[in-house]
């Protein structure tokens, strides 16, 4: 009982390395405490990184399907009768030409 109660004392005023004799080990305990955080910091970096290449990858997803959709639709409206079409529904007086068009001399 005794002997707990000298480790409870040490423990409370803050000499428990010295009594166990750890004092002489502090480069090492020290290096392990350094080589800890520096895996936690590697690791929380490496997950944001992965976070913004996540939110990346689904933003070029969603640009991929945004230029498929347009690129569709610029092919379906490059035919001369649906251009003639969009000219009609939005009032332009513009005709199909009657001649063939000539080169200028």
């Amino acid at each position: 009982m005794a002997a707990i109660m000298k480790y409870l004392k040490s423990i409370i005023r803050g000499d428990f390395l010295t009594l166990i004799k750890a004092d002489k080990n502090i480069p090492f305990i020290l290096y392990v405490f350094f080589l800890i955080i520096a895996y936690i910091t590697i690791n929380l970096l490496i997950e944001k990184t992965m976070t913004v290449h996540r939110s990346n990858a689904e933003v070029i997803e969603e640009l991929r399907i945004d230029y498929t959709q347009k690129s569709t639709r610029l092919i379906s409206i490059d035919t001369r009768n649906n251009i003639e079409e969009m000219l009609e529904d939005h009032g332009s007086d513009l005709k199909k030409p009657q001649q063939a068009p000539r080169e200028i001399e």
